[in-house]
């Protein structure tokens, strides 16, 4: 378990008055965020050949996770207590797909295809696909209130978009300096709180959504052996997270608790600060 006590800081400029400079130097603490992680279970399914994307299935109470090899089913269901096989789905043609994301229903399951650059929906009857706002760099991904959130792989960014390429929005996230992989969202008070992984980096990096603006929290050292980050979800209805990742090689599921306490001060005094 590895816990980390974040301190956000914000600093206001100086103020200068036309007849006599005066600074004014004053430092604000924004609310101190307390993160826990709790290593719950851990399982190795030895049945696909790499796990990649992440995301749980709440309508059939399932785990879902993609892979880019080829003698994989692009989709394969798992069961989330002990990895073992439930049902797949495959495209007619192999794809080289990162991101898996249903919307709340699960009657539409939707991927990031790394090889043509194009997003891949399947309506449990038919395939489709359109260009997707993240090309070939699609990478992790999950739906929420309707949009789809992308990890963009080479450019530290993350985009929301609509599933039919529309309203793209792009949020920089300058603190990843490399390749990002997984993405999920949750449930952050009246916010919308993501976590995202890179390739190479044994960290989780935590960040705020409040309807304009992505703002970065922190990021704590992942408590487990990880040779590559690579996939993330949250599941609602079990309130954990399920973290993919390579054991040098083996590709391996974990499932976790993640408590992120804020300080005592008023989510109205936060958003106050930030828009000083």
């Amino acid at each position: 378990m590895s816990r980390l006590s974040l301190v956000l800081l914000l600093i206001v400029g100086t103020m200068t008055l036309a007849t006599s400079p005066v600074l004014t130097d004053t430092t604000t603490s924004a609310p101190s965020v307390d993160i826990t992680i709790t290593v719950l279970n851990t399982f190795a399914p030895d049945y696909p050949s790499q796990i990649l994307g992440l995301d749980y299935d709440e309508a059939n109470d399932r785990l879902a996770f993609g892979s880019a090899n080829y003698f994989d089913p692009e989709v394969t269901f798992c069961d989330p207590d002990t990895g073992a096989y439930l049902a797949e789905v495959a495209y007619s043609s192999p794809l080289l797909d990162f991101g898996v994301a249903l919307d709340d229903d699960a009657s539409h399951l939707y991927l990031t295809e790394w090889g043509d650059g194009k997003l891949y929906t399947w309506d449990w009857s038919n395939w489709s696909s359109i260009d997707s706002p993240t090309d070939t760099q699609g990478r992790g991904m999950d739906y929420l209130d309707g949009y789809l959130w992308v990890a963009h792989g080479n450019n530290e960014a993350v985009k929301r978009f609509l599933p039919d390429g529309s309203g793209v929005e792009t949020y920089s996230t300058p603190e990843l300096n490399d390749q990002l992989s997984g993405l999920t969202t949750f449930p952050l008070g009246s916010d919308v709180g993501i976590i995202l992984t890179s390739y190479y980096a044994d960290k989780f990096f935590f960040y705020r959504y409040d309807g304009s603006s992505l703002d970065f929290l922190g990021s704590v050292d992942i408590p487990l052996w990880t040779n590559s980050a690579l996939g993330l979800a949250y599941s609602a209805s079990r309130d954990s997270f399920y973290y993919s990742y390579t054991d040098g090689a083996t590709y391996t599921i974990s499932e976790l608790d993640i408590e992120l306490a804020f300080s005592s001060i008023e989510e109205t005094t936060w958003g106050q600060i930030k828009a000083m």
